[in-house]
């Protein structure tokens, strides 16, 4: 299990709230995964998608390899191989689009 009972802010919480979160923690996981996947379906190495983002090659690794990355790192990572992140919120009575930042310039965040 990801999630350490013995952390206190897990101290209060279901077995089935921690099963929950540690289900999404997973998905998150895998789904980062995925990410250097999409660049290579794109054909893209990492030194070329770092040219293209004006990073180091070697951020792109880091991008690529951790648990954890900023919204506005996946954002820019998915426009520089030609996509737009679209972030959603699902409820169990609806799917909330979270389009605060949509239309913005990255740079300014």
């Amino acid at each position: 299990m990801i999630t350490d009972s013995k952390n206190p802010l897990y101290k209060n919480m279901s077995q089935e709230d921690m099963r929950i979160i540690n289900k999404g923690k997973e998905l998150l996981i895998m789904e980062y995964d995925l990410i250097a996947k999409l660049r290579k379906d794109r054909e893209l190495t990492q030194k070329e998608l770092a040219e293209i983002m004006e990073i180091r090659q070697s951020a792109i690794s880091q991008i690529e390899n951790q648990e954890d990355v900023l919204v506005k790192t996946l954002e820019r990572y998915i426009q520089a191989l030609g996509g737009e992140l679209e972030l959603r919120a699902k409820f169990p009575d609806r799917v909330v689009s979270l389009s605060q930042f949509k239309g913005k310039d990255l740079a300014s965040l």
